[in-house]
């Protein structure tokens, strides 16, 4: 097996077990085809029945994320399968807007959830997604709802839709085309939690067999981790009411879980 194709099945089966995302057999001939090619697997096809206890806990896995992937897309009124449809359809450069564009929004929703100010939603949905002395990054991570390695991540998926975003003649371009147009040691934020057990240069090139691929995933994980720290999130409406419902002896149980975890 040649050293990039050896390096890319690596660095592709480290990052889905840090996900404790081991897909079936048939998931794994999808993302590494003998043509060498990155596929991205289709959700809305049959999947075959799990055999094991490992596959079973991916195909669980793979159902509560796509549950929450869901649950984020009906928040942000995006039909329903629009994340997963960006797996395989459409050209680099859309691809590069879309997906940058579903992850500024899913941001910009964590940080009204956090802040719950009504009256503030449409300023955080007007402030850019990075850059100037005020950005969604900049919230974000001020709130502790970014950390930093995912900062790195949308800093350099932010470049790369910028690069594209910005000049008319990169409509006609490829993924690997838009790679070039950032720096090398960007290139490897573009693969958010690979996994310790790959190198720095094990992650470059994985990202540069597959950037389309190691972009979507990364997104996947980041939609993810949006999806449950949304969940954990008491915002003072809801202080209030589990106080209320605490002192009236309301759901008594609840009440008192809510006031604890402050």
């Amino acid at each position: 097996m040649p050293k990039q194709i050896r390096v890319k099945t690596r660095a592709i089966v480290t990052f889905l077990n840090y996900m404790h995302f081991e897909m079936t057999c048939c998931l794994i001939s999808q993302v590494i085809p003998i043509s060498h090619k990155m596929k991205i697997p289709n959700p809305k096809k049959k999947r075959p029945v799990a055999r094991n206890a490992e596959e079973l806990k991916s195909e669980a896995w793979f159902l509560k994320t796509r549950g929450r992937v869901s649950s984020l897309e009906s928040a942000l009124n995006i039909k329903d399968g629009f994340f997963w449809e960006l797996s395989h359809s459409g050209d680099d450069w859309s691809f590069l807007l879309k997906i940058h564009t579903l992850l500024e929004m899913a941001i910009a929703h964590l940080i009204q959830q956090r802040i719950d100010i009504d009256e503030l939603n449409l300023i955080i949905e007007k402030v850019p997604m990075n850059g100037g002395a005020a950005s969604k990054m900049k919230i974000a991570s001020a709130l502790s709802l970014l950390d930093n390695d995912t900062d790195k991540f949308l800093d350099a998926l932010t470049k790369l839709r910028n690069k594209a975003a910005h000049q008319i003649d990169s409509v006609n371009l490829t993924m690997d085309d838009f790679i070039k147009l950032i720096q090398k040691s960007e290139v490897k934020h573009l693969f958010l939690r690979p996994g310790p057990n790959l190198s720095e240069d094990e992650v470059v090139a994985s990202v540069l067999s597959s950037p389309r691929f190691a972009i979507w995933a990364s997104s996947l994980n980041l939609l993810s981790a949006i999806y449950e720290k949304k969940a954990k999130i008491l915002t003072p409406r809801l202080v209030q009411t589990l106080s209320s419902n605490f002192l009236r002896g309301e759901n008594y149980s609840s009440g008192l879980k809510g006031l604890l975890d402050l």
